[in-house]
């Protein structure tokens, strides 16, 4: 694998600054909420890839197209509460905001991260935590997709 394929960066939270927010290694886990959607399809791959344990939010039909991405465990959104089933996550990526953002605090663990693409998470309670959280938006280039592309083409 390339340099720079085993590790993933998962957000940044100034682009200008590239400054990581989230930086897992191979065995460590992420929660992707929203994992059938666009950006979590993306997410669920890139995370797979880098040997992450993926754990997937989607609707109970997603179940089989976000398992074929990769999720090595998928929660649908109409069983039982998230929270009830996943612990000690050192990632959340919320794709999804409100309620389930809210709720995603208490599955990481110390030290544990989330990002969100929706809306600003609650620093006071990421803090009371011991979590980090950060909002950032996604600016797409060719710049920035080339690396991974060489990371997908090794993988092959």
């Amino acid at each position: 694998m390339g340099e720079g394929c085993g590790r993933r960066s998962l957000g940044r939270m100034d682009p200008r600054r590239q400054e990581r927010v989230a930086a897992l290694v191979r065995g460590q886990s992420v929660l992707i909420h929203g994992a059938a959607g666009s950006v979590g399809a993306f997410a669920v791959q890139f995370a797979h890839q880098a040997g992450l344990r993926v754990v997937a939010t989607c609707g109970q039909g997603d179940v089989p197209y976000v398992h074929a991405l990769g999720a090595d465990e998928i929660l649908p959104r109409e069983g039982q509460a998230f929270e009830e089933l996943v612990h000690d996550i050192d990632a959340v990526i919320d794709l999804v905001g409100g309620d389930i953002q809210a709720r995603s605090f208490a599955v990481l663990k110390r030290g544990g991260t989330l990002i969100s693409a929706v809306s600003q998470p609650d620093q006071g309670i990421a803090a009371a935590r011991g979590v980090k959280a950060a909002f950032f938006l996604v600016e797409v280039t060719t710049g920035r997709l080339a690396p991974s592309g060489g990371c997908w083409r090794q993988a092959r």
